[in-house]
């Protein structure tokens, strides 16, 4: 069993998201309850109602997968341990990500980190901006920085996080182990 639910206020802009025009990038997490290990998916049906102005994508950050969200249909997924919130994996934005391409520049070391992370766009001309996610998907860390950034760790406790960096070019995604 599978329970599915958003994880933040967005989703109600959702249902306005075809009727104007936005310059702001809407990103709604999608979190999900798994109580057993398995295969599973996600259906999105009825999309023809929806008329958007701009494409919405799903975006999956552990496959490193972005499609429009009229093109998913059913998305399948394996869960490798169950009984557990899976709350930074998936997503709807309406910004894609482009994993393949990877154009934005954008160093993260060490990894797996124990003290400090560093981040550096090589731009210090542009404005970048991150954000830190713990494996609940709560935001624990967030910055606008100019060419590098550093974040102190040792305080977090270990795992697994997902850094979040937009740039100009776009938005990168990393997985970060903290020891």
């Amino acid at each position: 069993e599978m329970d599915v639910y958003f994880l933040n206020e967005q989703q109600s802009e959702l249902l306005v998201y075809g009727l104007e025009e936005r310059r702001d990038v809407i990103e709604i997490p999608i979190g999900l309850k798994i109580n057993r290990a398995g295969m599973y998916s996600l259906s999105f049906a009825n999309l023809d109602q929806f008329q958007m102005h701009e494409p919405l994508y799903f975006i999956d950050l552990l496959e490193r997968k972005t499609m429009p969200l009229h093109e998913v249909g059913t998305y399948p997924f394996r869960i490798m341990a169950g009984s557990k919130a899976i709350n930074n994996r998936f997503m709807l934005s309406s910004k894609a990500i482009d994993f393949a391409a990877e154009a934005i520049t954008v160093s993260v070391y060490p990894n797996p980190v124990t003290d400090v992370l560093q981040v550096k766009t090589g731009r210090a001309d542009t404005e970048a901006a991150l954000a830190l996610y713990d494996i609940s998907g709560r935001v624990v860390y967030e910055a606008s920085f100019y060419d590098e950034h550093r974040i102190e760790m040792q305080a977090y406790q270990a795992g697994v996080y997902i850094l979040r960096i937009r740039t100009a070019e776009g938005i990168l995604s990393r997985r970060i182990l903290k020891r």
